[in-house]
């Protein structure tokens, strides 16, 4: 039996119906199409712990009123789904922008968690996004992925997961929290699997295929994979742990080396 994420999560199907009812009650016909993909359609998903990954398709690029009217709803939303205000990424892009991402930078609208509406925007740096929505994303309005998002060949995603670890020693800095740690060192799990068994994998998958290729980590790992689940209520110590946490993101860098020496990508990627 082929497995239904809008059945095996009724609580977030419902959300993301929700959602998209509340903008099309705002863009009318503009809105093209309304995809979810990510954790979500992957399998990877956990109640009230991952993130809801949607992209609304738009016939036209967004106006100021449309801007102001999104911002509006999303923030009413918020207030109706107390539970699923930061749980919630939306972008809205244009048709004409998914085409030409590749080569034009395109005006996006995004919410995303820790972030407000707002206007970005965006190109070649999404394209870990679209081949996620291409390959796994979920129609719930429009046509299907492969109708308006032009193909992307799997080595231009690998390209982008390696790019996005050689930068990790970056932007994993910040991210001190126990939650954020478990982020950081599950990511790092995935792309080291994505990029040695050529194939985009859950983050469960990934931490358990990691325990057995990588030994010496496979105690961090595990602790990762509380951390996510358990960081409102752990007793661990962020800051014990956050060195260890920084050097499995170096040991993933020279592992990427080891792997893909070819791959260089100047591209960033966004990472669900």
């Amino acid at each position: 039996m082929t497995f239904d994420p809008m059945k095996a999560h009724p609580e977030a199907a419902q959300i993301l119906v929700d959602l998209l009812s509340a903008i099309q009650a705002v863009l009318g016909e503009k809105l093209a199409g309304f995809y979810v993909y990510g954790s979500f359609a992957t399998g990877d998903f956990t109640e009230g712990i991952s993130d809801l990954d949607t992209t609304a398709l738009l016939k036209e690029e967004l106006d100021e009123e449309e801007l102001a009217k999104l911002a509006a709803m999303h923030s009413a939303f918020a207030d109706r789904h107390p539970a699923w205000c930061d749980l919630i990424e939306t972008q809205y892009v244009s048709v004409s922008a998914l085409r030409t991402f590749r080569t034009v930078r395109h005006p996006m609208a995004n919410i995303s968690p820790g972030e407000p509406f707002h206007l970005i925007e965006g190109g070649a740096e999404w394209l870990s996004n679209w081949w996620m929505i291409h390959q796994h994303g979920i129609t719930l309005f429009g046509p299907l992925p492969a109708e308006v998002i032009p193909p992307i060949a799997d080595d231009e995603f690998f390209a982008v997961i390696a790019s996005y670890v050689r930068e990790a020693p970056g932007w994993a800095k910040p991210y001190t929290a126990l939650g954020s740690q478990a982020y950081t060192i599950l990511t790092m799990c995935r792309a080291l699997f994505t990029l040695r068994q050529r194939r985009h994998t859950s983050k469960q998958e990934a931490a358990t295929w990691a325990r057995a290729a990588y030994p010496a980590w496979a105690d961090l790992i595990d602790r990762a994979v509380f951390w996510r689940e358990n960081f409102a209520t752990t007793q661990d110590d962020p800051a014990a742990f956050f060195p260890r946490t920084l050097a499995f993101v170096e040991f993933a860098v020279v592992e990427v080396e080891r792997i893909t020496p070819e791959i260089n990508c100047q591209g960033k990627a966004e990472m669900s």
